[in-house]
């Protein structure tokens, strides 16, 4: 996993990145989901603050101090990356579910496999894109 800093800086610029092809994804939203114009370029700004919420999270991951029942030792619970996760996407709101499945697990230092929808291909690759 990359460190705090590193994921955050990451997850900022692709927050900004989405935000500034809000014209591109809103066409496509509209093409593959017959979306309206509105409603697309909502789903792009509330994704773009997802990412940024997700940024802010990565320096705030730590580990806790647990009550042991063994009388003399102490219990912790250290957070650390799952490894691989799966998000599943669908049609509806494609770019604001597309960048939940995505964002958070990133922030954990998790890698994440997107199954993109059928219907909306298009607009759940360029999510894709903007955090390459």
């Amino acid at each position: 996993p990359r460190p705090g800093r590193e994921s955050r800086a990451l997850l900022s610029k692709a927050a900004e990145v989405m935000a500034s092809k809000v014209g591109e994804f809103t066409r496509l939203m509209m093409e593959e989901t017959g979306a309206t114009g509105p409603w697309a370029g909502f789903n792009v700004m509330l994704a773009a603050n997802m990412l940024r919420e997700a940024a802010a999270m990565t320096t705030q991951i730590s580990g806790e101090i647990i009550p042991s029942d063994k009388p003399g030792t102490l219990a912790m619970a250290i957070r650390q990356p799952a490894g691989v996760c799966l998000g599943i996407a669908p049609w509806n709101a494609p770019v604001i579910l597309g960048t939940r499945a995505l964002a958070m697990p990133l922030a954990c230092g998790n890698t994440v496999v997107l199954k993109a929808s059928e219907m909306c291909p298009g607009t759940h690759r360029l999510i894709g894109q903007v955090l390459v």
